[in-house]
């Protein structure tokens, strides 16, 4: 379902309703929408481009090859039909999104300087 605009309460209430949240991109900088999402504690599914691959680790969300219809859709088959996986994936999202709080971005940045 392609849902269109949303506002922010509206974003939130469908994304902690869905089973699942697919980002396809080919071409993604960063993947703001994949924390949305995982702190609505929907699991994820995307591409493994820009960004992305550097949020989804250690198995907080699942990566397919861009470009990969079968594999994207074969994924999602996977967690919809898995139910232990889904929640696997949730509770790992949940514990990542923890590392993208304001403190833990702003003490990563004072760390470069």
């Amino acid at each position: 379902v392609f849902w269109g605009w949303a506002n922010k309460d509206e974003m939130r209430s469908l994304m902690a309703g869905s089973e699942l949240f697919v980002v396809p991109s080919r071409k993604e900088p960063f993947g703001l929408v994949i924390l949305e999402a995982m702190a609505a504690g929907t699991p994820v599914i995307a591409t493994k481009v820009g960004g992305i691959y550097e949020i989804l680790v250690d198995g907080c969300g699942l990566l397919v090859p861009s470009e990969d219809e079968n594999g994207l859709a074969e994924m999602i088959e996977r967690v919809l039909n898995q139910q232990d996986l889904r929640e696997k994936l949730v509770f790992r999202g949940r514990e990542r999104i923890k590392q993208f709080s304001w403190e833990n971005v702003a003490q990563s940045y004072l760390a470069l300087a």
